[in-house]
């Protein structure tokens, strides 16, 4: 097998990264040492035409009208708002992706670039902008887990639970997404009360004017007495459920990563049910530091998103679009004092302060070992530039020292560092010729005010929009007219709606209430139920529909506060209605997440959970079909295999066992699940395994 083909990347990518690395390859043979990597130019396999180039650098000026003065967070700044730009132009501009299933051109999507970065630190600036762009993403983070805010933030809770008079964990929980109090609040609480910041808490939330503590007050109360009791991971779970952390998560940049990395720490901590709180909250520390038990974040969808890893992490792997950024990271430290290598044994550092002078063979040593760390870094630019199946786009900041990184052997290789370079032989002379005369890449310059205008340019294009045409024919398929309602200002000019001002349910002429609608509000007066003991009275459930369900159409809303009020009437003489007063606790619409076996990640939300007064627990999943008494039988085979994953995950999730029910509104039918399914009987009848109630 000839390895020198590249089955993978564009001609015009396969040329270039030919050109740039036997030049930073290839040395003389007197130069030549065992670390030195040694060139051998790849084959392009495919025969695309060379339409465009398909390699980009991209220059940016970070530095200020003050004396040129470079400001290193506004640089990171610029580059990453520079990527979210460079992103949109070519979302919009369709440009073509080569299929390796059809064998043919498509058109650009999200899921098609990826972002490679060397060290797991380079990520949050990164993240920022692409939210803020409102592109979607994916952080494929190498053992970064537990260094990540949300795992530090349910780590201080645990840290306070296990010890109240920790004031610094305290303080960070109440900052934090668990109870967001502002350092207003806490600055009074310094200032008014005494004693340590829990007594502070309970004391300051007794006062009308700082009701915002009331919550976390109570909450924090509930925790510290049930930590008492509870393993672990059962700690950690009432953790992120009664502080509704996983949802607060949500509403953060990457927060569907947020609010997975939560629930998996909680899945991490049944492995050290056998520790105390204490005890665990130390192990978590001790992981960290060490990094051992280094923790990948949750799994996360990436059809369609751009994905975010290292350069490491990415090895074996390909991607349509490849962008690198950060690239003036220096590619060595400063020299330890003790160095260990076959290459030169063992040299140490003597030398106890600035100021002596460090001895002779320490400094040959030092000047090897970072000659071979440059060598390494040069293969990993290697890795990073051949990961590119289309598309290349470098990011290289001007006007900023020198370092010996993959900034400056660009500049260097591509011509546009200043001073002299180390003479090469005449075949690197040319193939650099080659690289500055601009061959097989575009160059492209942007200051702060090209980037806003670039910025401008791409923002029609983030986020989803749809046509009228689309609408149109989404609210014919159920039923609604989704277009009308939403006449807030003046037409775009290409006539699009962002989807979320869509979120909004009016009727159309002489139609009836959607059966997903009349659901969605009799959920949320069960749940309203379960939460306060009381039924919804006409009034009540107006409100739900109008404020909460966003119905707009009043006549609409009668209608769907009919059908639920009806359904409600049902509720009153069914075996649920026994059931629930006299539960001992109430779980309506309990999110979670689950991680399979081969990394499919799935979100569930069963309707109800409670435990009844025989400290049984039951799952109920509410059905609210029009159906009549016949038509059961069938909708219980439906759904009874999704009862049952609830009852399953229950039972992984909380230890207790639990049995699964079917409650169908219209009939008023209690059914429990006893098997996923039916058997068809010898002449064609359903064998239904279910008891009704």
């Amino acid at each position: 097998l000839d390895l020198s083909f590249s089955f993978r990347s564009h001609p015009s990518i396969v040329e270039f990264v030919n050109r740039f690395f036997q030049f930073h390859f290839q040395s003389s043979s007197a130069a030549r040492t065992a670390h030195r990597a040694s060139h051998q130019a790849l084959t392009p396999a495919r025969q695309e035409q060379h339409v465009h180039e398909r390699v980009e650098i991209v220059q940016f000026d970070a530095t200020t009208g003050e004396a040129d003065k470079r400001d290193s967070e506004r640089a990171r700044a610029i580059e990453a708002r520079a990527i979210a730009a460079w992103i949109l132009e070519k979302i919009t501009a369709q440009v073509p992706i080569y299929s390796t299933k059809s064998g043919e051109d498509r058109s650009v999507e999200f899921g098609d670039f990826a972002i490679l970065v060397q060290q797991n630190g380079d990520f949050a600036l990164l993240e920022s902008a692409l939210a803020d762009a409102n592109i979607p993403y994916v952080t494929f983070a190498g053992g970064g887990f537990l260094g990540r805010q949300e795992i530090l933030d349910i780590e201080n809770m645990l840290r306070w639970l296990a010890d109240p008079l920790e004031d610094h964990a305290l303080l960070g929980v109440l900052r934090s997404p668990f109870f967001s109090i502002n350092d207003g609040v806490l600055y009074k609480l310094f200032l008014d009360e005494s004693g340590s910041l829990w007594q502070r808490v309970k004391s300051a939330s007794k006062k009308p004017e700082l009701e915002v503590l009331q919550r976390p007050a109570r909450i924090l109360k509930q925790l510290l007495q049930d930590s008492q009791v509870l393993q672990v991971a059962d700690i950690v779970r009432e953790v992120i459920m009664i502080t509704s952390f996983d949802v607060s998560l949500l509403a953060l940049p990457n927060g569907r990563q947020k609010s997975r990395n939560a629930w998996k720490l909680a899945d991490f901590a049944v492995q050290y049910n056998q520790l105390g709180l204490s005890e665990f909250v130390q192990a978590l520390t001790s992981m960290r530091e060490l990094g051992a038990g280094k923790q990948t974040d949750a799994p996360l969808s990436s059809e369609n998103a751009v994905k975010l890893m290292t350069i490491h992490k990415s090895k074996g792997l390909e991607f349509p679009i490849v962008i690198l950024p950060v690239l003036g990271r220096k590619v060595h430290q400063s020299s330890p004092k003790l160095l260990v290598h076959r290459e030169f044994g063992i040299a140490l550092d003597t030398s106890r302060s600035m100021d002596d002078p460090r001895p002779s063979y320490f400094r040959a040593a030092a000047l090897l070992n970072a000659e071979m760390d440059a060598q390494e870094k040069k293969r990993l630019l290697y890795v990073a530039m051949t990961r590119a199946r289309d598309w290349l786009v470098m990011f290289v900041e001007q006007n900023t020292r020198d370092d010996v990184s993959f900034r400056l052997w660009l500049r260097e290789g591509l011509g546009l560092a200043d001073g002299d370079l180390d003479a090469q032989d005449n075949a690197c002379a040319a193939q650099r010729a080659a690289l500055h005369a601009g061959e097989h890449y575009s160059l492209r310059y942007i200051d702060e005010d090209i980037l806003t205008a670039w910025e401008k340019e791409g923002a029609a294009v983030a986020g989803r929009s749809v046509s009228d045409e689309e609408l149109q024919a989404s609210a014919e398929e159920i039923g609604f007219d989704l277009l009308k309602p939403l006449s807030v200002g003046e037409p775009s000019e290409d006539n699009t709606v962002p989807w979320p001002a869509t979120l909004r349910v009016t009727s159309l002429p002489d139609s009836e209430p959607h059966a997903t609608v009349v659901g969605n509000l009799f959920h949320a007066a069960m749940q309203r139920l379960a939460l306060t003991g009381k039924l919804e009275d006409r009034n009540s459930l107006d409100v739900l529909a109008s404020e909460e369900l966003a119905v707009v159409d009043s006549e609409l809303r009668a209608k769907l506060v009919d059908e639920c009020s009806r359904m409600l009437q049902t509720y009153k003489g069914s075996r649920l209605a026994d059931l629930l007063p006299r539960a001992r606790k109430f779980l309506p619409e309990v999110g979670y997440t689950t991680f399979g076996e081969d990394g499919q990640v799935q979100d569930k939300r069963p309707d109800l959970i409670f435990q009844d007064e025989n400290e049984r627990w039951h799952v109920v999943d509410f059905k609210t079909d029009r159906l009549t008494a016949e038509e059961v039988p069938e909708k219980v085979n439906e759904h009874s295999a999704q009862v049952l994953e609830y009852v399953n995950d229950f039972e992984r999730l909380t230890s207790f066992r639990a049995s699964g029910w079917l409650y169908f509104a219209e009939l008023g039918l209690l059914v429990e699940i006893k098997s996923p399914g039916f058997e068809v009987g010898n002449k064609g009848q359903l064998k239904l395994p279910f008891v009704s109630r």
